[in-house]
């Protein structure tokens, strides 16, 4: 790990590696004139949450703000695990997206579902 996408930085006396293990941003290449992908991965969130806003009344109608909360949250469990664990890109935006969806149900059928 003497550079860093392929250029002229040099290890030691351009930047200093704090950890020996690669993180995923450097073994997914976000560092390489590609921050928008980055950037996507925290803003892709707010795309399903949108969609969960949008289709949680549906979903409430269908099987009760009760179960709609408990399916949100499920979601949110299972998207978020299995994001941490992610083997590419595609992967780990499909699942934040699933994320937002799954967090904006919840919290609707939550609010909804106080008495």
């Amino acid at each position: 790990y003497d550079t860093i996408c392929k250029n002229d930085l040099v290890a030691g006396s351009d930047f200093n590696w704090t950890s020996e293990k690669l993180t995923f941003s450097m073994e997914w290449g976000f560092y390489c004139k590609t921050e928008a992908k980055l950037s996507l991965v925290s803003s892709i969130i707010f795309i399903g949450s949108l969609l969960g806003l949008l289709l949680s009344t549906g979903l409430y109608d269908w099987i009760g703000r009760k179960k709609g909360a408990m399916f949100g949250s499920f979601l949110v469990l299972m998207s978020l695990a299995a994001s941490s664990v992610a083997t590419n890109y595609t992967v780990l935006l499909l699942l934040r997206a699933i994320s937002g969806f799954g967090l904006m149900v919840n919290y609707t059928g939550s609010y909804c579902w106080i008495p």
